[in-house]
């Protein structure tokens, strides 16, 4: 339950295809500053599109124990969404550099309303999990891992290739998955154990944003894996976690999991031989797409949560910013 930029970017499913050759300019002038145009502007900082790779996740784990998500998945959410509004305030130059989330890094929500809203996410999040018990602990687990992965008055460890990629594996993989299947009633040792072909492949996915980020991340020095290491590592460490997903899964007994992760395989293995940023979108996109069909033959909800988040991201960057994003293609 976490992070952003890259996991964040990633198993983000959801790409800008935002034209770097020309400016993006607001296209609210005369209602920018309505507050309705201001609700609609700090709801699409929490990037509710890059929440729907955390609702697959935490469904699968749910879905293993027999159940479906319920309310909890809901705080889970706001937990998550605090930590994506701090990636950003953290992340403005590199935001910048990539023509990205332009509502931090061009000014148009202040940095007091950014910081108001993260606490407030995190405070419903926090007054939730101290009626949970023990699960109470992931909760903190997913702040305090977002807090070190963002950075706070120096680098996190988004900066930090290794430390960078267990954060996303351990936050998106582990945390949320575990946070799901003990909703549904599983045990957290359990728990652990089922997430392990999770983290693999929330672990292969970061990598792939990493390609895809690299010659921005570049420009701002943020040594990610794919700066530090070089694409042609990154490809084979992605083809490994891959297959570590597929084979944990099938130890575990979770056969759409593996299903999922050898249909993975391809795109992976594609990347391995030419390792383009267009292929390793690909490769992400694909991954986390079929993830969820896994879970949404299972969870039904989730086809309308990703279907409703994903049509009004879109229809409000079209509106406001006169993009499209996001697309589920690549290129």
């Amino acid at each position: 339950m976490m992070s952003p930029t890259s996991l964040s970017e990633t198993i983000g499913v959801a790409r800008e295809d935002l034209a770097e050759k020309h400016e993006i300019r607001p296209r609210w002038t005369r209602y920018a500053r309505t507050p309705l145009a201001l609700a609609a502007d700090l709801l699409f900082l929490t990037r509710p599109v890059l929440l729907g790779p955390v609702w697959v996740v935490y469904g699968a784990g749910a879905v293993l124990v027999g159940s479906s998500p319920g309310i909890d998945l809901l705080f889970v959410s706001f937990v998550v969404a605090g930590v994506y509004i701090h990636n950003q305030l953290t992340d403005i130059p590199n935001d910048r550099a990539n023509r990205k989330l332009f509502l931090l890094s061009d000014g148009h929500v202040s940095h007091r309303a950014a910081l108001t809203l993260t606490a407030m996410l995190w405070s419903a999040g926090i007054l939730w999990s101290a009626t949970q018990g023990i699960r109470s602990v992931l909760f903190a687990l997913a702040i305090v891992l977002g807090l070190l992965y963002n950075g706070l008055r120096q680098p996190g460890w988004k900066s930090r290739p290794l430390l960078g990629l267990v954060a996303n594996a351990l936050a998106h993989g582990v945390i949320t998955f575990v946070a799901g299947f003990t909703a549904a009633g599983g045990t957290i040792f359990e728990g652990i154990v089922r997430s392990i072909p999770y983290a693999f492949a929330v672990a292969a996915v970061y990598l792939a944003t990493t390609i895809v980020d690299e010659n921005g991340d570049r420009l701002t020095n943020k040594r990610t894996f794919c700066v530090v290491y070089g694409r042609a590592a990154c490809t084979r460490w992605i083809a490994g976690l891959v297959c570590a997903a597929a084979v944990t899964a099938a130890a575990n007994g979770d056969g759409w999991m593996a299903a999922a992760a050898i249909v993975s395989l391809v795109p992976a293995f594609l990347l391995l031989r030419a390792p383009a940023v267009g292929n390793a979108q690909r490769a992400a996109v694909i991954a986390v797409s079929v993830l969820a069909l896994a879970v949404a033959v299972r969870w039904t909800t989730l086809f309308v949560l990703a279907a409703a988040t994903f049509a009004a991201t879109r229809y409000y960057y079209r509106l406001r910013f006169g993009v499209v994003y996001p697309t589920l293609g690549s290129g």
